[in-house]
């Protein structure tokens, strides 16, 4: 792999996770969550409805957690020389991908990402790494990015 011989970058652009990609977890959960209470209506056993009590209660600050780690700590930076990708604590550190090395640049998303302008970017690089970056928003614009910045390194 080729070293990049600063470790100073020079940022020029931040995106990151964005927050709307919780929406349609958050609409589940919401369906799911009224489903649960309102059988347990019908529970004639109260252990049951204890139960259900305790899954809403473990499911929403799960629910949480995810969006608000993933939006804090999911970041990609376009420097002047290389996309930094850090996707926090809980996963491992992403080496920095420079432009030179970026053969294929792909974008997309389901069907309700795309009604939010939201998706992924897939980067390959020469050498046969992939890194995906999930929920960013405009999608085909930060990729587009990507392959100018490709095609100038050259």
């Amino acid at each position: 792999m080729n070293r990049i011989d600063s470790p100073a970058f020079r940022d020029e652009q931040w995106r990151g996770y964005d927050l709307r990609a919780t929406i349609p977890w958050l609409v589940l959960a919401g369906l799911l969550t009224a489903g649960l209470l309102a059988g347990r209506v019908f529970f004639s056993d109260l252990t049951d409805a204890i139960l259900t009590v305790i899954l809403v209660l473990i499911l929403w600050p799960a629910l949480l957690f995810v969006g608000c780690y993933r939006a804090i700590t999911y970041t990609y930076r376009v420097t002047d020389r290389a996309l930094l990708v850090d996707r926090g604590f809980l996963h491992r550190p992403v080496p920095p991908i420079p432009y030179r090395e970026i053969a294929v640049v792909d974008h997309g998303g389901n069907w309700i990402y795309s009604r939010l302008n939201i998706g992924w970017v897939r980067v390959r690089t020469t050498d046969g790494r992939s890194v995906r970056m999930p929920s960013l928003r405009e999608p085909a614009a930060f990729a587009q990015l990507l392959r100018d910045r490709a095609k100038a390194a050259g």
